[in-house]
Order: C-alpha cells, then sequence, then structure tokens
C-alpha cells in the first residue's frame, strides 16, 4: 500500500481515457458498489481511489485483496471490455483536521453537540474532487 501524493496522481491520469470514473473503494461494499456500476453499458474504465482518515484503524492490507477479487470478477463478467486501473491511495489528513478539529469548539458553544460524522463523511467525498476535475469526469 504506497500512497500517492495529488501530483503523483495526476502524473497517472494524465493518459487515462476520457470516460474514466473514480470509483470510491473502501472494501467488499465498495466492491459490490463498483461492480453494479459497470453494469451501466457508458462505464467502461474506473479508477479505484481509497482515502484515509486519521482516526482509522485495522488491517488495511485487505483492501488489496478486495481489489484482486474485484479485478478478477470484472475480467470474469466483461473480459477486456472494461478496465479497473491499478488502486490508488489518496488522503489528506490536513484537510480532515480542517473540517474535523478547526471549528469544533465553535460549534459545541453554538449548538452544544459536535459529532465528526458528517464532517468525515464530507471529507471522503471531498478528497476526490481534484481527481475529479483533473478527469472531468464524475
Amino acid at each position: 500500500m504506497e500512497e500517492k501524493d495529488l501530483w503523483g496522481i495526476y502524473d497517472f491520469i494524465e493518459d487515462l481515457p476520457e470516460d474514466t470514473v473514480i470509483g470510491e473503494f473502501a472494501g467488499r461494499d465498495s466492491v459490490a458498489a463498483i461492480l453494479k456500476a459497470m453494469e451501466d453499458k457508458s462505464i467502461n474504465n474506473i479508477l479505484p481511489v481509497a482515502s484515509f482518515a486519521p482516526t482509522e484503524y485495522g488491517n488495511f492490507q485487505i483492501l488489496e485483496s478486495n481489489y484482486e477479487k474485484m479485478v478478477k470478477r470484472s475480467k470474469d463478467l466483461y473480459g477486456n471490455k472494461k478496465t479497473i486501473y491499478p488502486l490508488i491511495y489518496y488522503s489528506n489528513f490536513d484537510l480532515w483536521s480542517i473540517i474535523n478539529g478547526r471549528f469544533v469548539d465553535s460549534i459545541i458553544r453554538k449548538f452544544g453537540f459536535y459529532t465528526t460524522c458528517i464532517g468525515c463523511h464530507a471529507y471522503f467525498h471531498l478528497i476526490r474532487i481534484p481527481i475529479a476535475l483533473k478527469l472531468n469526469k464524475k
């Protein structure tokens, strides 16, 4: 598992086909979602991107195993008609900290409550925006 910086990802995706879409990759549920998306005739090239929050723990190597199973299943279903590109790892703990840390005190004072759940969920979508913009796709 080697995490790339954003510039490394930009270099990698530069030559990908224009119809490449991002597949949010977090585990078995992501495998099912990506394989379901591939049923759409307009989706032929998927770039899976795994991201982490600084609060996560566990065996991250399972992602590699799930990725390999997904690629095999895709080949079984579509042969070479559809492509799943190598799994990209990209996280930005500074962004996570801004969303989930910087304004916590203000939010608690105003509302009397705070949870990182909403910010963390937003983080996992926001982090992929620069990659999507570079791909000019969804």
